[in-house]
């Protein structure tokens, strides 16, 4: 049994996190987007935005998925998308993590998602953040 009753159905479950737009000047900025509530195995994140972006080369973002474990001090990346030329994001959002095998976490493990500034950035609209997880 889990330690919450919610979670002891098998299955896929999801949690879903709302982030402002960021403005062209924003520095980079960490958004946590998700905190396990039971140990768990994370097996999808998505990312979808209010309005499509175009990437560019030389002033843009990098969208980094960060673990940062249970006490909320970590930096592991284990995901990223880089929105240069050619690598938009479309209203339809993006996969940004769907590995073959799930990172088990264990319960208050947070997850976030590095909103990276690179030259002098490109403005994003709010984004929508999904994630898929199957309790342990």
């Amino acid at each position: 049994m889990s330690q919450r009753q919610a979670y002891d159905a098998p299955g896929t479950h999801d949690r879903q996190a709302a982030l402002p737009p960021v403005a062209a000047a924003d520095p980079t900025a960490d958004f946590v987007v998700f905190e396990a509530p039971v140990n768990c195995r994370i097996e999808k994140v998505k990312v979808i935005p209010g309005a499509a972006v175009t990437g560019a080369d030389t002033n843009t973002r990098h969208l980094n998925l960060v673990n940062r474990g249970a006490n909320g001090a970590g930096a592991a990346e284990v995901a990223n998308y880089d929105l240069t030329s050619g690598n938009g994001l479309g209203v339809a959002g993006l996969v940004l993590y769907a590995p073959a095998v799930p990172l088990a976490v264990v319960q208050g493990t947070q997850l976030a998602l590095q909103i990276e500034k690179v030259g002098t950035g490109i403005a994003l609209p709010p984004l929508g953040v999904v994630v898929e997880f199957s309790p342990n």
